[in-house]
């Protein structure tokens, strides 16, 4: 499974009235090496979240949350994440 597709399962199951939407900037990297990511190809990413939930928290709580969940990809699948979280409209 790509990265991609795996954190956004990772995220969505784990908080479910988030919408997650990832960018990935691995193409700006190219010319990188990174000799122990198994997916190079998806090593640059830049997650956005919308959750009320998890706006509400304070900011480095939201953060060592969604880490925790993909610690595991961040030792050797992910070289960089970036993190934005916002809060999410009511419809």
């Amino acid at each position: 499974m790509k990265n991609i597709d795996l954190i956004n399962e990772i995220l969505r199951k784990a908080f479910e009235d988030s919408e997650v939407f990832i960018e990935d900037f691995s193409e700006k990297h190219a010319k990188h090496q990174h000799n122990n990511l198994k997916h190079q190809d998806e090593s640059h990413l830049k997650i956005v979240i919308f959750s009320n939930i998890l706006y509400d928290l304070p900011k480095l709580d939201r953060h060592r949350r969604v880490k925790t969940l993909l610690k595991g990809m961040l030792k050797d699948r992910i070289h960089a994440l970036s993190l934005e979280f916002k809060r999410k409209e009511s419809s």
